[in-house]
C-alpha cells in the first residue's frame, strides 16, 4: 500500500493507509527522531502505540501509555481550543504544526514541536492520527541565550548599550513629571591594568566593580555596561524639581566615587582603580536619548581632564 510524506520545518508528516502504519512508524522513528502516537477518534483519543523515541524523550514506557488518553501528556488550559484547531487544520490541509508542551515522567513540562496528521482508511475517512514531535528544549535555551547576548553584557550580567538606549527611549516617551539623571562612570586606569596584568585579570576587575555598583541603592536605578570600561547608571525618578534632582544626582556621584576608595582584591593583586563620572539631567521636556548620552559623555571627559 502507499503513503504520502510531506516535509515541513524539519518534520515529516505521513498520510498513510492503515496497512502501512507499521512501515511509516518505523520510517518516522528512524528519520525524524520524533515521538509518534496513534489515536483513534472513535475511542476518544486513546493512545494505541508509541515508538522508542517517545520513551526516550518523555521517560514513559509504552506499557504506561497504551490505553491512556492523549490529554495525559498535555495539560488542558481554561479556554483551550487546541483540540478544535488541530481537527480543523487536519480536515482542511491534512496536518497541524506548532509548538506545545509535553509532560515528562518526572513531572515537568518541556517544549516540543508537534505535528499532527490524519490517517485515512479505504473509505477516505480519518481512522486515527499520527502525532510526531521532538524536544526543542535546547533550541529554546539557545534562542534565549542569543537574545540575552543581544540585550545583556554577558561578562558583567548587566544591560548593554542597546538595552540602555531602549530603556531611555521608553522612559523619555512616557511623561512622569519626574526628573531623572544619566550618570556615566569611566574607569580611569583600566587600560593600564588590562595591558599589564592581562585580559583575564581585567575581566575580574570589571566584575568586582559591578559587585560594588550593585551594593548601592537600586530603587529607580538601571545599571548597564556601555563599553569596555564604562558603565551607565540611569535614575528614572529623582523628584519633580531640577534642584532636587541635581542634588540627588551629585550625591549619587559622590557615592560612586566612594566605592573606589578601597583596593580591589583580584587574585594575588590589590588593584587601585579610580573613576570619573559625568552627569546629564533630564525631564519630560527631553525627548532625544542620544543627546543625553552625548552630554553625559562630554561631562565624563571634562571630569577626566579636571
Amino acid at each position: 500500500r502507499r503513503f504520502v510524506a510531506r516535509a515541513l520545518a524539519g518534520l515529516t508528516a505521513f498520510t498513510v493507509e492503515p496497512k502501512t502504519v507499521p512501515i511509516v512508524n518505523e520510517i518516522a522513528g528512524r528519520t525524524t527522531a520524533s515521538v509518534t502516537a496513534e489515536i483513534r477518534p472513535q475511542v476518544g483519543g486513546i493512545i494505541l502505540k508509541v515508538n522508542d523515541s517517545f520513551s526516550r524523550i518523555t521517560g514513559f514506557g509504552d506499557d504506561e501509555m497504551l490505553g491512556q488518553h492523549i490529554e495525559a501528556l498535555r495539560p488542558t488550559y481554561y479556554g483551550d481550543s487546541l483540540k478544535e484547531e488541530v481537527i480543523a487544520a487536519v480536515d482542511e490541509q491534512g496536518y497541524w504544526l506548532g509548538e506545545e508542551q509535553c509532560l515528562h515522567r518526572d513531572g515537568h513540562l518541556f517544549p516540543v514541536r508537534l505535528m499532527v496528521s490524519g490517517v485515512k482508511d479505504e473509505e477516505d475517512e480519518i481512522s486515527h492520527f499520527v502525532c510526531s514531535f521532538h524536544d526543542i528544549t535546547q533550541e529554546k535555551e539557545a534562542a534565549r541565550h542569543i537574545e540575552r547576548l543581544a540585550y545583556y553584557d554577558d561578562l558583567c550580567d548587566l544591560y548593554n548599550r542597546r538595552s540602555l538606549n531602549d530603556i531611555m527611549q521608553r522612559t523619555l516617551a512616557l511623561p512622569s513629571g519626574q526628573w531623572g539623571a544619566l550618570l556615566l562612570l569611566d574607569l580611569d586606569n583600566f587600560k593600564s591594568i588590562n595591558d599589564s596584568l592581562g585580559h583575564a585579570c581585567g575581566d575580574l576587575l570589571l566584575q568586582a566593580v559591578v559587585v560594588r555598583l550593585k551594593s548601592l541603592p537600586q530603587e529607580n536605578l538601571v545599571l548597564a555596561r556601555t563599553s569596555g570600561d564604562e558603565f551607565a547608571l540611569l535614575f528614572t525618578a529623582l523628584g519633580q524639581g531640577y534642584i532636587t534632582a541635581k542634588i540627588l544626582a551629585e550625591h549619587f556621584a559622590r557615592e560612586l566615587m566612594g566605592i573606589f576608595r578601597l583596593p580591589f582584591d583580584i587574585g594575588d593583586h590589590k588593584l587601585h582603580c579610580s573613576a570619573s563620572v559625568g552627569i546629564s539631567l533630564f525631564s519630560d521636556d527631553d525627548k532625544d536619548h542620544l543627546i543625553l548620552m552625548q552630554q553625559a559623555d562630554t561631562a565624563v571627559h571634562m571630569a577626566k581632564r579636571a
